[in-house]
């Protein structure tokens, strides 16, 4: 059950913390951690995530960031809060974007962050 005094970043903290090294974009070490790092939730057959997985890798590998994707069915919190946004782009542990991902939102995030 999600608590409804947990604010908007206690949430995208714990999906960022729940993250794990599901996939993501190898990035050699000499650039690795640059930018602020990125975490897109997601679920199996969706396909605004794949879209969103296609526009992540391509941006991290061009702006140097690391990140990783986080299955949102997996973790219970995480389906009661974003199940029904995703995918949700998030940088640094903000929330950036739901539904779809575009690329210059993620740059200009990645330079805020």
């Amino acid at each position: 059950m999600t608590d409804p005094f947990r604010s908007a970043s206690d949430s995208a903290a714990h999906a960022a913390a729940a993250a794990g090294p599901e996939s993501g974009t190898d990035v050699p070490s000499d650039i690795a951690e640059t930018a602020a790092p990125i975490t897109l939730l997601v679920r199996q057959d969706c396909h605004l995530c794949e879209q969103a997985i296609e526009v992540v890798q391509q941006v991290a590998l061009e702006q140097g960031a690391s990140w990783q994707q986080t299955d949102v069915d997996a973790d219970p919190e995480l389906r009661a809060e974003y199940g029904d946004l995703v995918p949700v782009l998030l940088v640094d542990g903000r929330e950036i974007s739901h539904f779809t991902v575009d690329a210059d939102e993620l740059r200009a995030a990645l330079h805020i962050g």
